[in-house]
Order: structure tokens, then C-alpha cells, then sequence
């Protein structure tokens, strides 16, 4: 028998929810709207602490810079933002050419935070004053959000042009250039050694890439876009979601396949897995999965009210995911 999560709490925004929440070092639930808000919310009780109005859509995942205490976002319109996650009051602001659907990476030296925008170009920006560091320039909308090396050397991105990227980190300068089928939505995935990066395209392939040369390494062939980002799962795996309907985990030696499971929509919503090996990913149909990330066997639902594209976020205990909905709510979810 299928068993149904318990509800914590629910917030009502105005607008649909796309974006994902970040979870800050005192457990409040940060999240945007395209109601043009970004929220504080209290991780216990889900009640409003601060909003702060931006000038479009906040779709991206609020980047926390903890050390600043100060939270990275873009809008819709032509704006990032710099807020003060204490207080929600703007801290700077630095204009694009056009609107940011992209989430800000920080670097693990904590010297840059780089996000994308749609007018194809992806920019390294100060933390403290959000002024311009360097930009790199795609052909297309950059939505993908960076990785770095351990060593904050070399960053890698997809593009809405086909491509996946590595750079020099420092001054923002070309390494290699990987190409794929199709628009690359998914954020890249580093393995633990920092060898190889995984990353989806639209082309329906989750691709292996070699982070010194940018070969290919192998690739998984689905039929279908990838617009996840992909997560480590037990045994060495990686799960992924696709727009085929289907979660899936497969070995991260060779791409091989463990597992598949059947979802009713889309699959747009990164899986996130917790220590105990449950992968937690949203749907198209308008549920939040809990599946056995060793089986692929369903292990708990909760049922939104509309499409989930917001990757969910556990608190530090893992007994609670958050994660917003197209329904306009933000949920709090106990699953254990």
C-alpha cells in the first residue's frame, strides 16, 4: 500500500513556485516566486519572516553566501540582486542585458559567485558588491548552473546552445567545449575525484565528460529531454529524472541502467538523495516522490496541487522536505 507524506505546513505565494528552496544555517527556507518575491520562510512553522520585491520572476535557487550573510539572486527582467538574508533588505544590484532563469554558483574560495542570464552570457560577480568580475559569452540562454574544482580552478556550465563549458575560473577564458544534441538545461554534476562531470542535454543523453580533455566518457541514451541536474545515488549510481516520464538510476562506471521509475509528467525536478539512499524528486503530475534509490520501488508520495519543477530540499535532519509548486505554495513535507 502506497503511503501518503504528512503535510507540516504550506505557504501561499501569488504566483507559481519554480523556483527551489536553499535551507540557511538556522534552518529558515529561502525560495523565489514569479510572483517577483523572494521569501524567508520559518522552517517550523512556515511563516513569513521577510520578502523582498525584485523587478521580475525570481525562478533561480537563492544562492547563500553565508560567510557575507547575503543571498544571490536573478530576476525575470535585467537585475541581479545581492539581498541580506537577515534582514531582506537589498545590498546591491547589477543589471544584465536581459532576464536571469539561472542560480548562482559561489566558488569553494569564495572569491566569486557566477550566474547565468538569457542573453548567453554567464557572469563571475563579487559576492560583497555584486560589481562585474568577467563574463563569458554562449550563444544562448545560460540556465545551467556552474560547478567548480575543489581547487575553484576551472568552472563548467551547459548552455541553451547546445553546450557544455569549462573555463579558467580566474579570468573566465575558454578550456574546452563539449557538444551536445540539444539545449542544455541541467546543472553538472562533479564526481567525488573531480575526473569526469555529469550532465544531461535535451537530446535525451546524461553524458559522462572527461574534466581534463572534455571527451566523452560515455553517455546514457534516453528518449526524451534531460533537463535535470543529477545526484549521486547508493552503490555508485546516479539518478536523474527525464521528460519521459521516467526517474532513473544508473552506474556511474559506465552509464549502465539499475533502475527505472514511471512518474505521470515530466520529470523537471533534480533529485535530491538522502543519507539513507531515498531519492525525493517532483513531477509533472504534480507529486513529490520518495523512491528506494537502491530498487527504484516507491516508498512515500505527497500530492501538490500542479506541477513540481522545484528541486526539493531537506532540512539538516532529513525528517522534512521543502519544495515549491506551479500551485503557488511552498510545502513542508515530513517524510520520516
Amino acid at each position: 500500500m502506497l503511503v501518503e507524506a504528512k503535510l507540516r505546513w504550506d505557504y501561499v505565494t501569488l504566483d507559481q513556485v519554480q523556483s527551489s528552496p536553499t535551507i540557511g544555517p538556522d534552518s529558515t527556507v529561502f525560495i523565489g516566486s514569479n510572483d517577483y518575491h523572494l521569501y524567508a520562510l520559518n522552517s517550523t512553522t512556515g511563516k513569513k519572516i521577510w520578502s523582498f520585491m525584485a523587478d521580475g520572476w525570481v525562478f533561480s535557487t537563492p544562492c547563500l553566501i553565508s560567510d557575507l550573510n547575503i543571498i544571490v539572486i536573478g530576476s525575470g527582467q535585467k537585475n541581479f540582486f545581492g539581498v541580506d538574508a537577515t534582514t531582506g533588505k537589498q545590498v546591491w544590484m547589477t543589471p544584465t542585458f536581459m532576464g536571469s532563469f539561472g542560480s548562482g554558483a559561489l566558488s569553494p574560495d569564495g572569491t566569486q559567485v557566477t550566474i547565468g542570464s538569457e542573453d548567453g552570457l554567464l557572469y563571475a560577480l563579487s559576492p560583497a558588491d555584486g560589481h562585474i568580475l568577467w563574463t563569458f559569452q554562449s550563444s544562448s540562454a545560460v540556465r545551467s548552473t556552474a560547478v567548480y574544482s575543489a581547487d575553484s580552478a576551472t568552472l563548467f556550465f551547459g548552455s541553451q546552445d547546445s553546450n557544455v563549458y569549462a573555463l579558467d575560473a580566474k579570468t573566465g577564458n575558454s578550456v574546452w567545449t563539449f557538444a551536445t544534441g540539444d539545449e542544455v538545461f541541467s546543472s553538472p554534476l562533479l564526481s567525488v575525484d573531480g575526473s569526469a562531470l555529469y550532465v544531461g542535454s535535451g537530446d535525451g543523453g546524461l553524458y559522462a565528460i572527461d574534466t581534463s580533455t572534455g571527451n566523452s566518457l560515455w553517455v546514457h541514451r534516453g528518449t526524451a529531454a534531460v533537463q535535470t541536474s543529477p545526484a549521486f545515488g547508493p552503490n555508485n549510481t546516479i539518478i536523474f529524472g527525464s521528460d519521459d516520464f521516467y526517474a532513473y538510476a544508473i552506474r556511474e562506471a559506465d552509464g549502465s541502467d539499475v533502475w527505472s521509475f514511471k512518474t505521470h509528467g515530466w520529470c523537471q525536478s533534480s533529485p535530491v538523495v538522502t543519507k539513507s539512499g531515498v531519492a525525493i524528486f517532483g513531477s509533472g503530475d504534480g507529486a513529490l516522490y520518495g523512491v528506494d534509490g537502491l530498487t527504484g520501488l516507491e516508498k512515500w508520495y505527497y500530492m501538490s496541487g500542479d506541477f513540481i519543477v522545484s528541486s526539493p530540499a531537506l532540512s539538516a535532519d532529513e525528517t522534512t522536505v521543502y519544495f515549491g509548486s506551479l500551485d503557488m505554495n511552498v510545502y513542508a513535507v515530513v517524510v520520516a
